[in-house]
């Protein structure tokens, strides 16, 4: 018997010197097989109890360990200080965890900064459906890239306290990949699709059926076999996102309350920069902040990559200055010499891009059209009941009447009530005496100075 009671201890012995190597090597994993066996031997469990601490993975198996240490051995004070150290840390941990679950962008506790036409309305529409507990209504995110719209979804999610599905419209093509997400919602859940403007034709059926009804409509089978079925949906929640409005499905878009985007004011993106450095773990200057909310073009997108590439070095405004000078940004033109100088530089396409970033700044829901643009339509903006088409003009010879006739042709082509040419020269006489009375408004390249100085605050 006592021989056996050796061997045990010899091995046991043996156990606990291979995972002290264990540790040593940073294999925890055999670290923690071998320590397990030694302390259901109970073999020196005052040494194999701390060994396991600091085997283990997370905070609290290691202070249930030390916990357990310290009863086996009240005064073992090697356990009793690392006790209280793994203590104090889960204390620090928690409390950075709260710090950093505050930060997060939240429309109860207003750490969502901007878009305060869309707040108010959304916690009123949760509040409600949390009260009656049904899911929210179906959404419709419209605006410019990477102005949060995802953002804002995830964040409507945790308000709710339900899961979000996030897809791609232009990466869900198959209707049976579609018919799985479906059915895979739970009740009041959230499906997002980013990009609902570029959904396959094939999908929108089904989504239709499923937003309208909650109901899922799949064939089974084959020929003579093959048969239809419909099954029941919970009552989710559509979130869609989209920067071209105009392109979503009508039939999806009756289903939708659309909330309009709207550009982000110098104070907002200060403010969000100021968070988004919170959330790394250091701070920005208030007045480093606003110098970098000026080269963020109104985009929450462009704020998050500037504060990555120079946010830590913006501990004053001359800093930040020089941090962006560093990085190849140069100030921006203020003269209207200076202006001029820099929309002559621009292609087709970049002035296009100014424009669009112009009228954002001036508070429109702007649509680039693109390749896509109907007739000569380059630009669609929306603001309230306003609809207005814009064509963009880069050029130096002067804007003639058939360039203004063949746009107002598009215009009453697209039923869009209002028309405007954006133009870096002029128009001649036969073009201001057509549009004399027409509801199209010229912008010479005098005209379009004057506008960019008077929004200089949030343009230029």
């Amino acid at each position: 018997m006592k021989l056996f009671s050796r061997l045990k201890e010899s091995v046991s012995r043996s156990d606990l010197l291979a995972a002290q190597e264990a540790l040593r090597k940073g294999n925890k994993q055999q670290a923690r097989s071998l320590l397990s066996k030694v302390i259901k031997k109970e073999y020196r469990l005052d040494i194999a109890l701390l060994l396991y601490a600091e085997a283990v993975e997370s905070r609290s198996e290691a202070i249930s360990c030390l916990e357990q240490a310290c009863k086996f051995d009240p005064n073992n004070e090697k356990a009793l200080k690392l006790l209280e150290r793994h203590r104090e840390l889960e204390r620090s941990e928690q409390e950075m965890k709260q710090k950093m679950e505050s930060l997060q962008p939240s429309l109860s506790r207003n750490t969502f900064i901007g878009q305060e036409h869309i707040k108010k309305n959304l916690l009123e529409r949760i509040r409600s459906a949390k009260e009656v507990e049904t899911s929210l209504d179906h959404l419709l995110f419209c605006g410019s890239e990477e102005m949060g719209k995802c953002t804002l979804a995830h964040v409507v999610a945790n308000e709710l306290g339900v899961k979000i599905a996030p897809i791609r419209g232009s990466e869900n093509s198959n209707t049976g990949d579609i018919a799985a997400i479906l059915t895979n919602l739970e009740s009041r859940d959230i499906l997002l699709i980013e990009d609902i403007d570029q959904l396959s034709h094939r999908i929108i059926p089904i989504l239709l059926s499923a937003i309208s009804g909650f109901n899922l409509d799949i064939t089974i089978g084959k020929g003579p076999s093959k048969r239809d079925i419909t099954l029941r949906l919970p009552r989710f929640t559509l979130i869609g996102t989209t920067s071209k409005p105009s392109k979503v499905d009508k039939k999806i878009c009756r289903w939708l309350i659309a909330y309009d985007f709207h550009t982000y004011t110098l104070d907002d993106l200060s403010g969000i920069i100021q968070l988004l450095a919170l959330r790394q773990g250091y701070s920005i200057d208030p007045e480093a902040s606003k110098l970098l909310a000026q080269y963020c073009d109104g985009s929450t997108g462009h704020a998050a990559a500037l504060v990555k590439r120079i946010g830590r070095n913006c501990e004053s405004y001359n800093s930040a200055k020089e941090a962006l000078v560093s990085i190849g940004y140069s100030e921006k033109p203020k003269s209207s010499i200076e202006i001029g100088k820099y929309l002559d530089k621009l292609s087709g396409e970049a002035f296009e891009e100014y424009i669009a970033k112009l009228f954002s700044k001036m508070g429109y829901q702007v649509e680039l059209m693109g390749k896509t643009g109907d007739h000569g339509i380059d630009i669609r903006l929306r603001r309230g009941n306003e609809d207005i088409a814009v064509q963009c003009k880069r050029w130096s010879d002067p804007v003639g009447e058939p360039i203004v006739r063949d746009f107002y042709g598009s215009l009453m082509h697209a039923e869009i009530p209002l028309g405007c040419i954006v133009a870096t020269t002029t128009f001649t006489p036969q073009a201001i005496d057509f549009a004399d009375g027409k509801p199209i408004k010229l912008i010479d390249f005098d005209s379009l100075i004057r506008l960019v100085i008077k929004n200089d605050g949030n343009e230029s």
